[in-house]
């Protein structure tokens, strides 16, 4: 029996938004027997005058129905358009069947707070447009106010034509209990609405953008329903059901030890909001028969360790959120989700989240929903603005531009615009001589550079023999990338930002979407020790810092310079835009010393995210172009070595090759000059470490 006579899904609440375009499914629970009476009335939007005539206002609709013997009731709405007129819904009891209740007193509205009425239900203010569910974990839970250095934070305060469905923090309805079985109502739900500022500065911020561009480029109400919840696992969003019913899923949360059998969930306890299910539970299910047109989802950082497991339950997921949720009449959910941002995880190996990443790209065709998939790995890093409870590299502050790509990307995937359904993906590799040729997925958009460069970077190369190296590429027409490498005759493999670090990986379509990193070798990702300081085109990294103590999830990372300081001599290095070999720069090295011989160049791999580590004895030597610019004589060398290698007195590039065998790496590579003068000039650019013989 409900608490009252009449009960509506707590969704159903003034300020809501109704899915357009399809009939509206309510449910509720009455006395048993009992007559329900629905109206639906119009009501002009602000600020437009009509006249009292006007037969498009007042009420619209009018149904009855009758409560089973559990008390069930269900209506359908007739299918709305989106508009900015509010609506009123009401629904009262009229008696019992058998007559022998008598009917309602006339609601009456009056000032203040009306005694309240418990077979009348009055949902003022509800706008028409589309609705979407948005879900996962911290990045998506990361609060509007906080992101993006809070300049966003009154992005909705007077929008009252995007609003959010919030409820408990937790889907609890106390501090000790976690959903072990599905709930029928959320709990403390209610909707956003202008002005309402504490509630709208705690909403996602990822969603709260993706809701505002689909409103600016459809001009339409959106109501998006918050689920996310911060250091979930994806188990938890899963009926229990499901999960027993997967064979997968049990073993893996049995190994992990979360698996319980359905009479050893606890409602309490130590662990109890990662058992399976629990966010299902008390977060999707109450949503039974909700209207909306998708899904937006961002979670994995808790199960990024296992991506074999996540390709097996996500599907599982989806399936579940289907039989809770009502697609618009004649299509499927639409699914929007996202690739995890880049990140050290050091107590995993460096190739774990690119696989994870890569298996999110591989599993989107085999998704029960119509899916796009979103990549962010070009996205700036910075988290430092984000306030203590969240200021942690796993969190990146820059939330914005991820909202607008999921909002394009729904805007082609769910309403047919002309634009990318998911962000570009590899389609085509075809062996062209010495080159392989890459075409992309891309909806008619030209590829070009993130940031106006020329040379695309991030892409590697291998032979036959397996060993990947840094490739030459080019971009053709904005339409194919063409890669090679002078040492590799006949190409067979490549892999395009297969790092945990890969925000070096830039190729973008022209309205702004990141490519999707690949590898032509799927499920094997071959995770390259990072060689991008060797284009000499940039004089900082980012990096995360070795903690004092082993952490699992290391908390400090920013820019750090990538030479470290000399204290041989006086050395002052300049990116030289100019005067360059290839690509986008060479480095320019002045220096002053008090003796003829000195180190000018040292590379040290001291932090936590350089991994994994330069195979020094792999190579035979260290290739790179030399500009001796004042022309005077120098030799160069690897620390450790003895032999010198000759630089021309001419104003032309020189590639040299400095052996390997024999050079000291303990401290990294250091590059030692000899200079009679013992001050200068000298260009470097493009170092390549060459192979030696297997």
């Amino acid at each position: 029996m409900p608490d009252r006579a009449l009960t509506l899904p707590s969704y159903y609440a003034n300020g809501m938004v109704l899915q357009q375009q399809t009939p509206n499914r309510i449910i509720g629970l009455a006395t048993p027997r009992v007559s329900i009476e629905l109206t639906l009335e119009r009501h002009p939007a602000p600020q437009q005058t009509v006249s009292s005539l006007d037969r498009r206002f007042g009420t619209i609709y009018r149904d009855t129905t009758e409560a089973d013997r559990n008390g069930h009731f269900s209506f359908l709405l007739p299918e709305l358009q989106a508009s900015y007129c509010r609506y009123t819904l009401t629904l009262s009891t009229i008696g019992s069947r058998t007559g022998d209740e008598a009917s309602p007193a006339p609601y009456v509205r009056r000032p203040g707070l009306p005694r309240p009425i418990e077979d009348l239900i009055v949902i003022d203010d509800i706008l028409i447009g589309e609705v979407w569910v948005s879900g996962g974990q911290d990045n998506m839970a990361l609060p509007l106010a906080f992101a993006d250095q809070g300049q966003f934070r009154q992005l909705l305060d007077q929008n009252d034509f995007v609003r959010f469905l919030l409820h408990g923090e937790e889907g609890r309805e106390d501090e000790t209990d976690y959903a072990i079985k599905p709930r029928e109502r959320l709990t403390a739900a209610r909707w956003t609405r202008a002005g309402n500022v504490l509630d709208l500065r705690r909403i996602s911020a990822i969603a709260a953008h993706f809701a505002q561009t689909l409103h600016q480029s459809l001009d339409v109400p959106v109501g998006i329903i918050s689920t996310e919840v911060s250091g979930t696992l994806i188990a938890s969003w899963i009926s229990y059901e499901t999960l027993a019913a997967t064979p997968e899923a049990v073993s893996h949360l049995t190994r992990i030890r979360l698996w319980r059998t359905a009479e050893g969930l606890m409602a309490a306890g130590e662990g109890a909001r990662f058992q399976p299910g629990v966010y299902f539970n008390a977060r999707i299910a109450p949503l039974r028969a909700l209207a909306c047109r998708g899904i937006l989802w961002y979670q994995g950082e808790s199960d990024v360790a296992f991506p074999d497991y996540y390709q097996t339950v996500l599907p599982r997921m989806l399936e579940d959120w289907q039989r809770v949720l009502q697609p618009v009449a004649g299509q499927t959910l639409a699914f929007v989700y996202c690739q995890l941002a880049p990140y050290c995880y050091p107590t995993l190996p460096p190739e774990t989240l690119p696989r994870f990443n890569a298996m999110l790209a591989r599993i989107r065709a085999e998704l029960p929903l119509e899916a796009g998939l979103v990549a962010l790995h070009d996205q700036p890093l910075d988290y430092d603005k984000l306030p203590p409870a969240w200021s942690h590299p796993l969190h990146p502050q820059a939330k914005a531009a991820i909202g607008h790509r999921c909002a394009r990307i729904a805007l082609g995937l769910a309403y047919d615009w002309p634009v990318a359904r998911s962000s570009p993906e590899l389609a085509s590799v075809r062996a062209v001589g010495d080159k392989l040729l890459l075409g992309f997925r891309t909806q008619g958009e030209a590829l070009s550079v993130q940031g106006g460069g020329q040379q695309p970077r991030g892409f590697e190369i291998a032979g036959a023999d397996g060993r990947f190296r840094p490739a030459k590429s080019r971009l053709l027409f904005g339409v194919e990338i063409m890669l090679w490498h002078p040492d590799i005759p006949q190409p067979v493999s490549c892999q395009y930002g297969c790092r945990e670090l890969n925000f070096d990986a830039t190729l973008v379509t022209a309205d702004g979407l990141a490519v999707v990193p690949f590898s032509t070798q799927y499920p094997r990702i071959d995770a390259q020790p990072d060689l991008r300081w060797m284009t000499m085109d940039n004089l900082e990294q980012w990096a995360f810092e070795r903690p004092e103590r082993p952490r699992p999830l290391p908390d400090r990372a920013g820019l750090v310079p990538l030479f470290t300081n000399l204290t041989e001599a006086k050395v002052r290095y300049e990116l030289d835009t100019g005067q360059r070999h290839e690509g986008e720069a060479s480095l320019r090295i002045q220096y002053r010393a008090d003796r003829t011989v000195f180190p000018i160049l040292r590379y040290e791999e001291r932090h936590l995210s350089q991994r994994p580590l330069i195979p020094w004895q792999d190579y035979r030597c260290l290739r790179l172009a030399v500009f001796n610019h004042d022309r005077q004589p120098k030799r160069l060398r690897l620390a450790g070595q003895r032999d010198w290698i000759d630089c021309e007195q001419s104003l032309s590039w020189q590639i040299i090759e400095l052996p390997i065998a024999g050079a000291s790496f303990q401290r990294g590579l250091i590059l030692e000059l000899e200079d009679r003068q013992r001050q200068g000039t000298l260009l470097l650019d493009n170092l390549e470490l060459v192979p030696g013989p297997r």
